[in-house]
């Protein structure tokens, strides 16, 4: 292997004390004119108040995808959503809700449905959409089979699905496929959708049930990078036969000729923060601990400024 001539992204411990620190924690890459000073923080919430600021959040209610062959398991209801203490609570409740109605976009057109659900839960989307920049959350989430949270962005341009997951935890498959109970809230899932296609990479961390985690993604038009606790987890560039310190794209030669990875480039996006149920053989069971929270401390996006 060549030897590796680049810089990688540094940030200090105490980055979620404000917008100067943020900025200070990401250094200059070799071959990029992306900086500290070409930051500028344009979206935050802190979850000061006694509820959801409605201006800045669309509280969601009912069903919103995974209909058919659902991989979820819960009916959204913003009475699971709450703000208290300085931070939001998404909840996730066992109930049994019955003839549950609601409508969803399939095939270009709005489709009506009717079913019954054993679980609620809760999820916010922001009104406003964002493109290239830095995304981050500091949160607690719950420990407990069928647990499915999510810090993620999503948006579609022409027809086309843009998806960056900061993280998903979910119910993780050991030995021989089996569910393994070690594992619960422990791998957090760093994937990336375009056009179709899937680019996904984990790891195995700390029981991040046990205590507040920093999750920061940095996006821009030539790579995307995952960050957790100021440690860095995963890189993805625009063109697969970059070489790691070819950061800069926009001067490359030859374009054309390099195969794209699956990188979303084109499209803003909503930020998501969510708490799903799964399904099937891993849904939850007579050992998942409810009511279960989702606890959020603050929500932040920076652009990048020219």
């Amino acid at each position: 292997m060549r030897i590796l001539l680049f810089l990688v992204l540094i940030f200090q411990p105490s980055f979620w004390h404000g917008q100067n620190n943020a900025k200070n924690a990401i250094e200059t890459h070799r071959n990029t004119d992306r900086s500290v000073d070409t930051l500028k923080l344009v979206f935050e919430d802190n979850f000061d108040g006694t509820q959801v600021d409605e201006s800045k959040w669309r509280i969601i209610e009912g069903v919103v995808r995974d209909v058919k062959g659902s991989n979820e398991k819960q009916w959204y209801s913003p009475k699971n959503i709450t703000v208290s203490n300085g931070t939001l609570k998404i909840e996730a409740r066992k109930e049994n809700l019955q003839n549950m109605r609601y409508e969803i976009w399939e095939k270009d057109r709005m489709n009506p449905y009717t079913d019954n659900y054993q679980y609620s839960s809760g999820e916010i989307d922001s009104r406003k959409q964002f493109g290239f920049g830095v995304y981050e959350i500091r949160c607690k989430i719950p420990r407990g089979k069928g647990f499915w949270p999510a810090f993620w962005m999503y948006g579609e341009k022409d027809g086309v699905n843009n998806e960056i997951d900061v993280f998903e935890f979910w119910n993780q498959r050991g030995l021989f496929t089996k569910l393994s109970k070690n594992k619960l809230s422990r791998v957090q899932n760093m994937t990336v959708h375009y056009k179709g296609r899937m680019s996904q990479k984990n790891y195995v961390g700390p029981e991040f049930s046990e205590d507040f985690h920093v999750f920061r993604l940095v996006w821009d038009e030539c790579r995307i990078e995952w960050y957790m606790d100021s440690t860095f987890k995963r890189r993805i560039t625009r063109y697969k036969k970059m070489k790691p310190y070819e950061i800069d794209c926009a001067n490359l030669k030859n374009r054309d000729k390099l195969e794209e990875n699956v990188f979303p480039r084109d499209s803003v996006m909503g930020i998501i923060a969510n708490l799903a149920l799964q399904a099937k053989d891993a849904a939850p069971d007579a050992s998942t601990p409810f009511p279960a929270v989702m606890e959020i401390d603050y929500i932040r996006y920076y652009e990048w400024v020219k």
